[in-house]
């Protein structure tokens, strides 16, 4: 049985660091944007869409993406992980 609990840690392990590794691309997308934000003003008129001719006016909307996917699996992950600890607390007494 001790196998067992060794391997449920190590993948409660892994979904903790999964979450963080997320989290940390989730902030370089966020970064992304804010410094390729002001190149559509420049280049582009202003637009900035997923599907502008220009591969420049695509830069943001790609990375507010990446954020906001990144973000969301993120806290996927670390919900599962609480609730896998909540869980197994919970087993215990």
């Amino acid at each position: 049985m001790e196998g067992m609990e060794i391997k449920k840690n190590i993948n409660n392990l892994a979904l903790l660091i999964s979450a963080f590794l997320f989290y940390a691309a989730s902030i370089y997308c966020f970064m992304w944007a804010a410094s390729s934000f002001s190149l559509p003003f420049t280049v582009c008129n202003g637009e900035s869409s997923i599907f502008h001719e220009i591969s420049r006016c695509r830069w943001s909307s790609i990375a507010g993406i990446g954020f906001w996917g990144f973000g969301i699996m993120g806290f996927a992950l670390l919900s599962i992980f609480i609730y896998r600890m909540v869980k197994k607390n919970g087993e215990n007494t």
